[in-house]
């Protein structure tokens, strides 16, 4: 239904103690650059789901803003994965193969293990 709808609508209650509603949009794929700029900038990534202009997202506290962040990636994500996906595969199959190997999530055999926590053992 959201996907008919093109967003959904959202409830949040701003600083001031007033409430407002928004949509909260499916991101077209003509914008998925932009929605990929904007991905590691909260403020800016609920701005442009809700189609608000800049400042707005400064009117929330970070719990409503989270709510406007998890809907658009409900809404986006699985769409966006795989345009991405796609994006990734194709630039890995245009680079030379030197380079592609270093675009490669795949460890080197010569790289050492990397460990999840720092070695606990002393110097020898």
């Amino acid at each position: 239904m959201q996907t008919l709808l093109g967003g959904e609508e959202i409830s949040l209650l701003r600083l001031d103690g007033e409430s407002e509603t928004a949509r909260v949009r499916l991101v077209p794929v003509r914008e998925y650059l932009r929605y990929l700029e904007l991905l590691m900038d909260d403020a800016a990534l609920a701005e442009f789901l809700c189609e608000k202009p800049k400042g707005w997202a400064d009117n929330f506290s970070w719990t409503e803003l989270s709510k406007i962040l998890r809907l658009g990636d409900q809404l986006n994500l699985d769409f966006f994965g795989q345009w991405l996906q796609r994006r990734v595969s194709l630039q890995r199959h245009l680079l030379p193969p030197e380079l592609a190997a270093l675009a490669s999530p795949t460890p080197s055999p010569n790289a050492p293990p990397i460990s999840a926590s720092p070695s606990t053992k002393p110097p020898a």
